[in-house]
């Protein structure tokens, strides 16, 4: 049986992060925070990311391309805080520091020990406490179900050793479950599909990753489940308010977000003031795995090893690469990547008759566990040798493996001299020289007087 009822010891060394955001919430700490340098867009402005301008559901996000330092902007006059872009953008643009950890805390202190199933339901459903799924209790959110990320999903059902049911019968009676349309400019009218779809297609993304790695549990869909009791019953409330917050862990708490918030503000100035420096290139594209990655790589080390050599479900936010044999070696693919999941290194040989060394061999390594899926370096290859698909390698998401894609010499290119990949079947030049071989036959050297690359380094 489920019990709800807790001592006064346990009550003081539980930190109600609940609570505690709704009394910062008159400072603005508890808001959702926008980052845009991060955006894919500032990084590699031919990729047209619109994820999040596209599926807000409440038309909250915008776009303001005269301003690139502020190029995401977040109207909080609109925003519903569901919370869905904070796991739907694939490089962590909006953040919100203290939401859902307190869900997986809770859930793992009350039911973690007893494999019973535990139904989250969405806090603006009015049959909160009545379900007809085979669940011990039922958890309401504050929020949106659509504010629930992968790896809070897997990470429940792991914990549980049981299924996870999604209560989404209120999603159908739901403006953020079913979409809005929006009057344009033009006189046109635009649709948002709403989030009702991309709960369903996380719950399927979900039961991929757990049956991969042989987890019992499932994410359960309400509105897809057959088997169901014939009446509604009552079950135990487990409630984010339940449980008192101490004066020390309140004003630690307080401290530790107070600090959060300003040093990411700091940090943001930093990034201001330097991106109107002339920085080099590693600096201008700063690398970075998003906090949903780090949290879903923390969650894959503690699932079982892999049943299956490859992971095939649609929407996952994985990618693997391919490498066809006409890589110049320029290394863009590696430089525009957002997180580093593509690697590009060379090597030094010993230099003859005194002359220093020179790097003559280089490697391109991909990290499938820090890969998001978002096509820049498809996009950023000039010599269209890089290709995405998605037959997720399990074993390297869950350990992080790196794997060679392609090796081999480097030499100087045979019209301008820039190191570049050593051809075994035709001559060896840059991509820059190449292109203009093929586009108008190649006549003398292909010498960077219009400053193509600086212009797709700066992107």
């Amino acid at each position: 049986m489920w019990s709800m009822r807790r001592t006064g010891t346990e009550r003081g060394n539980m930190t109600n992060l609940a609570k505690l955001e709704k009394v910062l919430a008159p400072y603005g700490v508890g808001n959702i925070t926008v980052n845009p340098s991060r955006c894919l867009n500032n990084r590699f402005k031919q990729v047209q990311c619109n994820i999040c301008v596209s599926q807000c559901p409440m038309w909250a996000i915008s776009f303001n391309w005269e301003d690139r330092d502020h190029l995401v902007e977040l109207d909080p006059l609109l925003c519903a805080n569901c919370g869905y872009c904070l796991h739907a953008c694939p490089t962590g643009v909006f953040d919100h520091p203290q939401r859902s950890q307190s869900i997986i805390d809770l859930v793992k202190e009350l039911a973690g020990a007893n494999q019973q199933a535990v139904e989250i339901v969405c806090g603006r459903n009015p049959q909160i406490g009545e379900t007809d799924a085979p669940v011990a209790g039922i958890l309401p959110l504050e929020s949106c179900l659509a504010s629930l990320s992968l790896s809070q999903l897997v990470d429940l059902t792991r914990r549980q050793d049981a299924d996870i049911w999604l209560d989404d019968r209120f999603c159908s009676r739901c403006a953020l479950g079913i979409g809005q349309a929006q009057q344009q400019e033009d006189g046109s009218t635009a649709f948002v599909s709403g989030l009702h779809p991309h709960i369903k297609s996380l719950a399927a993304q979900a039961n991929a990753l757990l049956a991969a790695y042989d987890v019992a549990g499932r994410v359960r869909v309400h509105s897809e489940a057959t088997q169901l009791a014939e009446t509604m019953q009552e079950k135990p409330i487990i409630t984010l308010a339940a449980a008192d917050v101490s004066r020390r862990d309140f004003f630690s708490s307080l401290g530790s977000v107070i600090t959060q918030a300003t040093a990411t503000a700091v940090a943001e100035q930093i990034s201001e003031h330097s991106a109107k420096q002339h920085n080099p290139v590693e600096a201008r594209l700063a690398q970075a795995l998003p906090p949903e990655r780090v949290r879903l790589q923390s969650v894959l080390t503690k699932l079982p090893p892999p049943t299956v050599d490859f992971i095939t479900q649609a929407g996952l936010p994985f990618a693997d690469v391919v490498v066809s044999d006409s890589c110049t070696a320029c290394g863009n693919c590696a430089r525009f990547c957002p997180t580093g999941a593509l690697r590009f290194a060379t090597g030094q040989a010993d230099g003859e008759d005194g002359q220093p060394d020179v790097p003559t061999l280089f490697a391109l390594g991909f990290i499938a566990a820090d890969c998001v899926d978002c096509n820049i370096c498809v996009l950023a290859c000039s010599d269209k040798a890089l290709t995405l698909k998605h037959e997720i390698p399990g074993a390297e998401i869950q350990h992080r493996q790196t794997r060679i894609l392609i090796q081999g010499e480097l030499v100087p290119c045979e019209k301008c001299g820039t190191l570049t990949r050593k051809m075994e079947n035709g001559p060896s030049l840059c991509f820059i020289c190449r292109e203009k071989e093929q586009r108008w036959g190649g006549t003398g050297a292909q010498l960077d007087h219009l400053g193509f690359q600086d212009d797709i380094l700066h992107r």
